[in-house]
């Protein structure tokens, strides 16, 4: 969502961008971070946005991690992964994630997955 125009009317509506996901797995948790970048989609969202995720605290469980999002050096929402594995595997197959940042002039929300490679 975003002040397309300085009228102080926000846009909002779909948008895509990149996620890079890291993760850090040991014995029994797991740490994760990365980015959102490369946002598109139209007018109601900033070209010039990313969303730094800092790292959670470690995941011990499906109950998934939280960080802080950063624009810069500054804090600017929240971000959550949710690991899911078989057999309380230690590296899970799939994470699911979702975010909330806010910017000078708008503000995004947005879901993603990341799925382990085959043979790892």
């Amino acid at each position: 969502m975003r002040d397309t125009d300085g009228d102080g009317a926000k846009a909002s509506g779909q948008f895509t961008a990149d996620v890079t996901l890291n993760a850090k797995f040991r014995r029994k948790s797991a740490v994760f971070w990365g980015e959102v970048s490369n946002f598109r989609g139209g007018d109601h969202v900033g070209a010039d946005w990313s969303v730094r995720l800092t790292r959670t605290k470690p995941v011990t469980s499906s109950l998934g991690g939280r960080g802080v999002t950063k624009d810069g050096d500054k804090e600017n929402g929240i971000w959550e992964a949710i690991p899911w594995a078989r057999n309380d595997e230690s590296c899970p197959e799939i994470i699911a994630g979702r975010f909330k940042s806010e910017f000078a002039d708008g503000r995004a929300l947005g879901a993603f997955q990341a799925s382990r490679e085959a043979g790892n």
